[in-house]
């Protein structure tokens, strides 16, 4: 085979694997990827949602109030609408999981892990969405 046709060959490989490792953790298209769901840490449940740089307030507040008005279950850990990147954490099943990563501002969810949000200074703890 001709060096330039193996070369060729070559960076059309490297061309393809950095591709491939360019999605890894981004999940199907359309839903927000979830992190650190193999964490031997996670806290079962419970996650923290972060918007995509840029989302305004109302679209923190918007999604925790739908959640709460569609799954009674939902238990409101923390919210940070005042900060990039904005968010909150939540004890979440799963449908609402599901509806979370088809929120369009929802840039990843990742587990709570190590009770993080029960220690972060920047989150304000609520019962509700508003301020």
């Amino acid at each position: 085979m001709d060096r330039a046709v193996r070369t060729g060959r070559l960076f059309e490989l490297m061309v393809l694997l950095i591709a491939l490792l360019a999605t890894v953790g981004h999940g199907p298209p359309g839903l927000a990827p979830i992190r650190d769901l193999d964490s031997p840490y996670r806290i079962s449940n419970e996650y923290m949602i972060f918007f995509n740089a840029g989302a305004p307030p109302t679209a923190v507040r918007s999604a925790v109030n739908d959640l709460q008005a569609d799954y009674p279950d939902v238990e409101l850990l923390a919210v940070w609408d005042h900060l990039e990147p904005r968010g909150f954490a939540a004890k979440l099943p799963q449908t609402a999981l599901l509806t979370l990563r088809r929120n369009p501002h929802v840039d990843h969810i990742s587990s709570n892990i190590w009770g993080f949000v029960n220690d972060a200074d920047l989150s304000t703890r609520t019962g509700q969405a508003s301020r």
